[in-house]
Order: structure tokens, then C-alpha cells, then sequence
């Protein structure tokens, strides 16, 4: 109906994502509206008497300061394409986080300072305050949360060593989908560090796929780490495990959704029971 509030998500032509699936932008990517239609938009808000709120512009996760500047200039030349008022743009999400020992955290103050500048230099454009939005869960999220499973088995295969865990890439999507790293650490049941008998090891899980491996890197190459080998029954700690983690859980082999816990003020509380397989099987006629 007319004055109906709509956003216009736009394809700059460029992105750029810590991995080739993450990578929302370019002529590669179905995320957005190309920008060379966005006039072609603006005429249908006009025909149809919408009011535009704002424009959003996200080319991918894991941030590169060139494609920032580079999409910072891009989202001002929209703003001035569209030649209206508007209330808001909105960068996205995608700030990154370190996954690895030795990696770069964000420089937050660029991070802003970019997309600040732009904000204003949209602002000067229309004419009235434009208001910034982000989508930065996965920075408040990613770091704070871990993937805790048991150890069923350590076998060999030829000459590489297996540690297999309870836990699947259903459980953690994340390395079988982009090749993403998290670190992994071992610990017997009484909380000590497993030490001693180094060695080189994948670490995987139990389903039926080759790629439920928690160590491989981007195209699905196994790889072997160097760590103390654990024992059947110590766990497993998959760090860095905040973020799309149990978001993206499934069912997958008919497993049920694993429990959330919630380590508030040196307490630990369920805030996600375990399913139970007679809940996943209710749905089935």
C-alpha cells in the first residue's frame, strides 16, 4: 500500500568474505540488487508510492580495509543516486573475529571511522540526519562460546592418526561448510590439559560423510594436526564455536539437537535442553 517502509539491498559488483561462500558480493553473488538497477528500483518505489528507508550494502564476511574504503565509496555514490531523503543505511555484518593464535583483531576505530565518514557524506547528500545500522553478532558472539564433545575412538588409517568425537558437522557446520578453523584442545575428566604422546591427528565426527571433519581446510583437505592424542572418553573442546554454530545444527543422520549451556556468574545453566528423538520423530506422519 502507499508510504509501505522498503529497504534496497544493493550488489556494489565487488565482495569479498573469508571464504568463496561468504563472499555477498560481485557478479557471482545472488545477494542484492545490481547496482546498475537501481534506478530501475527507484521507479517502482515512486510508481508504487513506497517510502525508501534506507539502502543496505553487505559484500561478505571477514573484513578487508580495502573493500571497506572501497564499499564505503560506493554506498555514498548510491546515496547520491538516489537523490532522497532517507532515514538509514546499513553496512551489514561480517566484522570479523580471530579464529587462529596470532591473529588480527578488528580495528574497530577504522572500522567505524569508514563507514562514519560515509554516513556524513550521505547525510550532506540528502539533507537530514541518516542514522547507521550494523549486524555485528557474530563479533559479540563467535569468541564467547565452545563446542564441548567426547572422544569415541582414535584409530589409524594407513599412516595418519583419527580422533573421532561424539560431536558431528551437525552439530558445528562450520569447517565441513567453508574449510574454517577452530582451535581444539583435550582434556581428561577431572579438567587437566591432555600432555604427552604427540603426534599428528585429524579430529572428526561420527556421520556418514567424509567431510564431518573438524580439521580440513577450504575445498575439504583433510588436515593432520600436530597435539597430544587423547584417550576414549576425554573430551574435546572445539573453541570459537559462538557463531554459527548452534544456529546452524541440523538433524542430519536423525541426531537430535544437543544442549546449550550458559556460563553466567561462575554458574553453569541449560538455556537449550537436549531434543529428544521422539520430538524429532513427531513431526512425521
Amino acid at each position: 500500500k502507499p508510504g509501505h517502509p522498503v529497504w534496497l539491498r544493493l550488489n556494489p559488483g565487488f565482495g569479498h568474505g573469508h571464504s568463496r561462500k561468504t563472499n555477498t558480493g560481485g557478479p557471482s553473488s545472488k545477494h542484492g540488487i545490481w547496482h546498475d538497477e537501481l534506478e530501475a528500483c527507484l521507479r517502482l518505489v515512486d510508481q508504487y508510492e513506497l517510502t525508501l528507508v534506507g539502502l543496505h550494502m553487505h559484500i561478505g564476511s571477514g573484513v578487508d580495509y580495502q573493500h571497506l574504503h572501497r564499499v564505503c565509496d560506493s554506498m555514498v555514490d548510491a546515496v547520491r543516486r538516489a537523490n532522497r531523503p532517507l532515514k538509514a543505511i546499513s553496512a551489514g555484518g561480517g566484522l570479523s573475529v580471530p579464529y587462529r593464535a596470532g591473529e588480527p583483531e578488528i580495528d574497530i576505530a577504522e572500522y567505524y571511522a569508514s563507514w562514519d565518514k560515509a554516513r556524513k557524506e550521505a547525510e550532506a547528500i540528502t539533507g537530514n540526519s541518516i542514522r547507521l545500522e550494523l549486524e555485528p553478532g557474530r563479533f559479540l558472539v563467535a569468541n564467547a562460546g565452545v563446542l564441548v564433545a567426547e572422544v569415541r575412538a582414535v584409530k589409524t588409517v594407513a599412516n595418519n592418526q583419527f580422533v573421532l568425537i561424539d560431536a558431528g558437522f551437525s552439530d558445528l557446520a562450520r569447517p565441513a561448510m567453508y574449510g574454517s578453523h577452530h582451535d581444539i584442545a583435550f582434556f581428561h575428566r577431572d579438567g587437566s590439559p591432555v600432555t604427552g604422546n604427540a603426534g599428528a591427528a585429524a579430529v572428526a565426527g561420527p556421520l556418514c560423510e567424509s567431510g564431518d571433519v573438524f580439521t580440513q581446510s577450504d575445498g575439504g583437505f583433510v588436515e593432520f594436526r600436530d597435539m597430544a592424542i587423547p584417550s576414549v572418553g576425554d573430551l574435546a573442546i572445539l573453541r570459537d564455536a559462538g557463531a554459527y554454530g548452534a544456529s546452524m545444527s541440523s538433524n542430519y543422520n536423525t541426531r537430535p539437537l544437543i544442549p546449550e549451556m550458559l556460563l553466567e556468574d561462575g554458574a553453569l545453566r541449560v538455556i537449550r535442553r537436549r531434543q529428544t528423538v521422539a520430538e524429532l520423530l513427531a513431526l512425521e506422519d
